[in-house]
């Protein structure tokens, strides 16, 4: 058998596995390949019948999601780790289309190769009703040699991205937060169709468009850009292929540095500022100082703060009211807290050997979240009083959004005992990392979303009815409405969590012990 052959089969037979073992990952692989068809259907409807301009468009729009997407959230799908042949003689040049074709036996893989079969018949109708049959040949193509692109991409950003220290992949991954978000609100900005169809001209010089470059400037008489970009293209193609082969050395000749095999070490002291000197507040203390040091955390919580700033911004200098929408992601911050047993994983033992209680390590590191969230919560609310003028309005949003992130602590410490699971070392390179394959990481992500809407539904539509009316009650009302939810959501939610933690402590470390 061929490595080809053994490996492409090897993941297909992990991936069913996958499936089977755990079945929301079934529900994702669903998810992603319905709605990525759907857009596809609704594009390709557009090429056919309005705006075969967009052609480029519409392809560069998949591949820079597509890309986005595998920087940003890697598929926890893929089940080959190069770093296992390490100790094994095999040429990388020889792992390099293993590599690629392991891309396709993925939920991503399968819409991607899904939407462009489906570009394809819609911008060939298009074209033979505009009367160009002649260039259906050429499109075809472009769309073969785009989705190759598109595929070779995600194969290279997965295997470059992969290697290295945890400090260089933790940087990777803030600028791939970065770059995600700017790309977003770029498409974002530029949602209109028109505005799709005026970048096309652009994205034909990319990555992203190229491919169909050729049928474009075809349409436009201009055959000589026709070639031109038909040749960058095939280069980018080409800079991919090399790009993969780079990628796979370096992870065959450099094990990714886990935080365990850091020689760094913390030259501060142990307490935070003047902290009193008890277990709970150095517990609050050492989760503080190494957050910034753990991938994991910082790259999730610096994420949402620059998509959180992104929709501010958006929101702010332009007539849609995205700036609201910063307000639901700085509200959901402490979330990220809601797994703390998992975080630490083998590192509970730590505590569990010491007279400290699991329910002061519960509360202690799920204060250090909301601690560290409340900053950007108050810049938030400051921020957004300048831009609506402290109006009602403004102060409805505001008592809202406090309620909802002290409820988010109490949340975060609900789920960290009720809804433990295991997840990847510190350091694990985001390629890596299969934290979200199993059940009870799906549950507290939901749950995490919409637990706020019963907690500060109510008292919000009082307040927000109260600033429209000009009810100074009904503001109030709301207000207290949200406070009492709060309020009870504290007495009883946290009593439940602290003796969940005392009384199931050996439970709940029997699920977390080991690394995914």
């Amino acid at each position: 058998m061929s490595l080809t052959k053994a490996l492409v089969s090897t993941q297909f037979t992990l991936w069913k596995r996958l499936l089977k073992a755990q079945k929301m990952t079934i529900f994702q692989v669903v998810v992603v390949i319905l709605y990525s068809m759907a857009a596809a259907v609704g594009l390709a409807f557009m090429l056919a019948f309005e705006g075969l301009e967009a052609m480029v468009g519409v392809s560069s729009l998949g591949i820079v999601l597509l890309w986005i997407f595998q920087y940003t959230v890697p598929s926890p799908e893929h089940q080959i780790d190069l770093e296992r042949f390490i100790a094994l003689p095999l040429q990388p040049r020889k792992l390099r289309v293993p590599m690629i074709l392991i891309e396709l036996i993925q939920s991503r893989g399968i819409a991607a190769l899904g939407c462009s079969l489906i570009t394809a018949v819609g911008g060939s109708f298009g074209l033979a009703n505009a009367g160009h049959a002649g260039l259906i040949p050429v499109y075809v193509l472009g769309i073969a040699v785009s989705f190759g692109t598109a595929l070779l991409g995600v194969a290279a950003i997965r295997t470059v991205s992969s290697g290295g220290s945890e400090k260089s992949r933790t940087y990777r991954g803030l600028g791939g937060a970065l770059v995600f978000a700017v790309l977003y609100f770029a498409l974002l900005a530029n949602a209109d169709w028109t505005k799709l169809i005026s970048l096309s001209k652009y994205l034909a010089w990319t990555p992203f468009g190229a491919a169909i470059g050729p049928t474009s400037f075809s349409l436009e008489g201009n055959i000589a850009f026709a070639v031109l970009s038909g040749v960058l293209a095939l280069v980018y193609l080409g800079a991919c292929w090399v790009l993969i082969l780079m990628g796979i050395r370096n992870e065959l000749r450099e094990v990714s540095v886990g935080a365990q095999a850091s020689s760094k070490s913390s030259s501060s002291a142990l307490m935070v500022g003047r902290l009193p000197y008890t277990d709970f507040w150095a517990l609050v203390s050492r989760q503080i100082r190494y957050m910034r040091r753990d991938s994991r955390m910082v790259i999730g919580m610096v994420s949402i703060g620059i998509m959180a700033l992104g929709f501010f911004l958006v929101g702010a200098f332009s007539d849609t009211s995205l700036h609201w929408t910063a307000g639901l992601l700085v509200m959901l911050l402490p979330t990220q807290g809601a797994n703390i047993f998992g975080y630490n994983g083998p590192a509970n033992w730590s505590v569990m050997v010491t007279p400290t209680k699991p329910s002061t390590q519960l509360r202690a590191e799920t204060l250090s979240f909301g601690l560290i969230s409340a900053p950007l919560l108050a810049m938030y609310i400051v921020a957004l009083g300048f831009v609506e003028s402290f109006s009602a309005l403004w102060l409805a949003v505001s008592v809202a959004i406090v309620c909802g992130a002290a409820g988010a602590v109490v949340v975060s410490m609900l789920l960290s005992s009720l809804n433990a699971y295991p997840t990847s070392k510190p350091g694990t390179s985001l390629m890596k990392d299969r934290s979200g394959q199993n059940t009870n990481a799906m549950i507290t992500g939901i749950v995490g979303l919409v637990a706020f809407i019963p907690l500060v539904g109510p008292g919000l539509g009082l307040m927000l009815y109260g600033a429209n009316a000009g009810g100074a009650a009904w503001m109030a009302a709301g207000a207290a409405v949200c406070l009492v939810s709060v309020a009870l959501l504290a007495v009883f939610g946290v009593r439940i969590a602290l003796k969940r933690a005392d009384r199931s402590m050996p439970e709940i470390f029997f699920k977390v012990q080991r690394w995914v």
